[in-house]
């Protein structure tokens, strides 16, 4: 069932399956300053099609950008005047969360 364009995409703490803040928080405390900068290229270009798909299917707009230190992905959703920016390290599971990002989104 497509998602209603009004209805604001489901921020990261409401997606299914994913670890809790504290989960996370350890995590990025393990892997600080261990890791290559972001780099879209290393995401497979046929899920982020997909995403890509999902997301202007529901009459929203995706922007692809980095933060400015280049350590971590920043995804903006804008969903009528609802505007969402998401920040992904590249330690994270980033395949998992553009898979969750296209549910959210998908038919």
């Amino acid at each position: 069932m497509p998602r209603d364009p009004k209805e604001p995409p489901k921020d990261k703490a409401t997606r299914g399956a994913e670890p809790s803040l504290a989960e996370q928080r350890l995590a990025r405390r393990k892997h600080r300053g261990a890791a290559e900068p972001a780099d879209y290229a290393s995401i497979d270009p046929l899920l982020l099609h997909r995403v890509i798909t999902a997301v202007t299917s529901s009459h929203a707009a995706i922007q692809f950008g980095y933060t400015q230190d280049g350590g971590a992905f920043r995804i903006r959703i804008v969903a009528g005047k609802e505007i969402s920016d998401e920040y992904v390290r590249p330690t994270e599971d980033v395949a998992g969360y553009f898979t969750s990002l296209e549910m959210d989104f998908g038919k």
